[in-house]
């Protein structure tokens, strides 16, 4: 057992580690955390190898007594994340709109990858 193309070794499917898994996507996170409208924060990531990655913006509202309803947004696609660390300058604005005040979750996506999440918010 074992052969060529098994558990363990050769180049078959299940041969080598890590070439049918999805991308790992870590330290996500928004700086500043708290920004004025219209100000610059920057937006970092690190990803294990090059992949695109899309952000997903939502709108923290409060929903008086049951925890917080989440709005969608907005959404970006970064089509070239490399292998290590990332960083885009964000400025406060999704599809030619400024944020209102408040506050926001983003979710970084790696494709077919599990998606990590921080929050921000706009003074």
């Amino acid at each position: 057992m074992g052969g060529a193309g098994g558990p363990g070794g050769g180049s078959g499917p299940h041969g080598t580690v890590g070439t049918g898994s999805p991308a790992l996507i870590s330290a996500l996170r928004v700086t500043p955390s708290r920004l004025h409208r219209g100000g610059r924060a920057t937006i970092a990531f690190r990803l294990d190898r090059s992949t695109s990655v899309t952000l997903t913006f939502q709108h923290v509202l409060p929903a008086h007594g049951r925890g917080a309803t989440l709005r969608k947004a907005g959404r970006l696609t970064i089509p070239k994340g490399r292998r290590g660390a990332n960083t885009l300058r964000f400025r406060g604005r999704l599809g030619g709109r400024t944020l209102p005040r408040g506050h926001y979750q983003v979710s970084a996506t790696p494709t077919g990858g599990k998606a990590r999440t921080t929050r921000f918010t706009i003074l």
